[in-house]
């Protein structure tokens, strides 16, 4: 005879006489439409008010987010603008470089980039300890090397475009007191350092070729004379 271990009342279904519902909601506050299905629908005015405020926060911050998103890219878009008005009016003053050198000399440059990190790359020196390989692959000539090449090639074929650009760094970008002394450190060492030591230099080479060129001179007059 088998056993029964859940009692009697197992598997009887259980009837409710109200429905289920969230303790913040009272019997009072409960109100009932029934369908033309014989179904009902109970409805809360507190749980009514509660999804009504959850529902008005959401909309609310989402106008908000909106708002602001819809600010910064405003903002975005004038920015660009500014940008682009300063650098036709500012740097790209010059039409012939503009219509005919602009682009290859920035090909040129990009390729004289990548050239400067070939070259600092050890690498590609392989086990070689000389000094220029030393040199080159050094970090401030890993980090300097690729944009001194690609400037060097930008203020070559393209001066104008290049000059227009260092000035607009110097005053839009850099502080003012950082490139009075930049300026004035270059300054000091173009005019008295290496530019006095190059103009000497030019000046004794100049005086030189001029005395060879006389003493030449007068060699060959002189030997024009003698001639019988």
């Amino acid at each position: 005879m088998s056993h029964n271990f859940y009692g009697k009342d197992a598997g009887t279904p259980k009837s409710m006489e109200v429905p289920l519902v969230p303790d913040v909601v009272t019997p009072t506050d409960l109100t009932t439409t029934t369908l033309s299905t014989g179904n009902n629908i109970y409805n809360s005015k507190t749980l009514d008010e509660l999804f009504g405020n959850w529902r008005g926060s959401v909309v609310h911050k989402y106008q908000i987010y909106k708002s602001e998103l819809e600010t910064q890219k405003s903002a975005v878009a004038n920015e660009y603008e500014s940008l682009r008005k300063h650098v036709s009016e500012q740097v790209l003053t010059d039409k012939y470089e503009n219509a005919e050198l602009l682009v290859p000399t920035s090909v040129l440059a990009l390729g004289a980039f990548f050239s400067g990190r070939v070259l600092s790359n050890p690498r590609n020196w392989g086990a070689s300890a000389s000094f220029t390989s030393r040199l080159l692959t050094s970090i401030p000539s890993r980090i300097v090397l690729p944009w001194t090449l690609a400037g060097v090639t930008f203020s070559q074929l393209t001066p104008v475009t290049w000059s227009h650009s260092l000035r607009s760094v110097e005053r839009d970008v850099l502080p003012e007191e950082w490139v009075s002394q930049y300026h004035q450190f270059w300054d000091s060492l173009h005019t008295e350092g290496l530019g006095k030591k190059w103009r000497e230099l030019n000046d004794d080479l100049d005086q030189f070729l001029q005395e060879k060129i006389h003493s030449a001179r007068k060699f060959l007059i002189n030997r024009q004379n003698n001639k019988p």
